[in-house]
């Protein structure tokens, strides 16, 4: 969600709109909702009740990171590059740079997958 909020933001911008990267984080919070709605459950609370999803960064800055610039460095700082882990359903599905199972077999369909898209994409008129 890193270079969607960038996207939408410098678009945004770029067409003369005035909001900052805070309404654009607004719009991903939003996502909590309509997660929640769709299966169920609740999500974005490090809480008892709550599905235990979270991504743990690594992110040294050299300006100060607090709640009212946390938008700012989401829009100019942060990228998927920073991802250290993520937990789902409280199980690490990437810890420290890897992910807890082989990813070749994974890689290798979808390298395969992608050369037929890309042949099909030539082949359209």
């Amino acid at each position: 969600m890193f270079e969607e909020l960038k996207f939408a933001f410098f678009k945004h911008r770029d067409a003369g709109g005035q909001m900052w990267p805070d309404s654009f984080m607004r719009h991903l919070w939003n996502g909590n909702e309509i997660l929640g709605r769709n299966f169920g459950a609740k999500f974005g609370r490090l809480e008892a009740g709550y599905k235990a999803d979270l991504t743990i960064l690594d992110y040294t800055s050299p300006t100060p990171l607090v709640a009212d610039n946390l938008p700012g460095h989401f829009a100019f700082a942060l990228n998927a590059s920073n991802v250290n882990s993520v937990m789902v359903e409280g199980k690490f599905s990437y810890l420290n740079r890897e992910f807890p199972f082989d990813v070749e077999p994974i890689y290798k369909e979808a390298r395969e997958v992608a050369a037929r898209l890309w042949k099909d994409m030539d082949n359209l008129d």
